[in-house]
C-alpha cells in the first residue's frame, strides 16, 4: 500500500524519489496504450524507465503512475472522457510543439489544493495536489499517491 506521501523535507519529493522509493512494487505505469505494470523494479533514467530489467521504456509514453495496490482506490478518482479518447492523440516530442496548458506558478499555486487534470488520453484525475516538480505533479487520489507527468496534460484547473 502507499506509504506516507506527507512531506517532512518541504524541498524533494523527486520522480525518482516517489517511483523507486515512496510507490511499493507492482507500480502501474499508464500509456497512451494501455496500462504496464511493473512487477519488481523500476530505474528512473533521464529520457527513459527502466522497467523489470529489461529494454527502457520511453517517458513521453508514460501518463501516469501510482501503486497496483491502491489501484482500486486511485480507479474512483478517475473519470474517462470518450470524445478527448477517441482523438487518440499521441506524445508531442518537441517541446516547442506541445500546446500550453497552464504557467509553470499555475501548477505551483495548485500545491495543497484540489484539482482536476485532463490528460491528453482522455483520462480524467481529480484530487489534492501535493507537490509540483519540473516534469511532474503528485497528486493524492482518494489518499493514494499518484505522479502526472506534465507532457501528457491536456487541461488543468485547481480550486480557487
Amino acid at each position: 500500500m502507499p506509504r506516507d506521501t506527507k512531506r517532512s523535507d518541504p524541498k524533494k519529493f523527486t520522480e525518482k524519489s516517489i517511483l523507486e522509493s515512496l510507490f511499493s512494487a507492482p507500480i502501474v505505469l499508464v500509456s497512451y496504450d494501455g496500462e504496464v505494470v511493473v512487477e519488481e523494479k523500476i530505474e528512473v533514467m533521464d529520457y527513459e524507465h527502466k522497467i523489470d530489467n529489461q529494454e527502457p521504456t520511453d517517458k513521453l509514453n508514460i501518463l501516469f503512475a501510482f501503486s497496483l495496490p491502491a489501484y482500486e482506490v486511485v480507479k474512483e478518482g478517475i473519470k474517462f472522457n470518450e470524445s478527448v479518447g477517441s482523438l487518440q492523440l499521441k506524445p508531442i516530442r518537441k517541446v516547442k510543439r506541445r500546446p500550453f496548458v497552464v504557467s509553470e506558478y499555475s501548477y505551483k499555486l495548485g500545491n495543497d489544493k484540489d484539482v482536476r487534470i485532463m490528460m491528453r488520453s482522455g483520462h480524467l484525475l481529480s484530487g489534492n495536489q501535493i507537490d509540483c516538480m519540473r516534469y511532474n505533479l503528485f497528486l493524492e487520489i482518494k489518499g493514494a499517491p499518484v505522479l502526472v507527468y506534465k507532457h501528457g496534460i491536456l487541461q488543468y484547473s485547481a480550486e480557487s
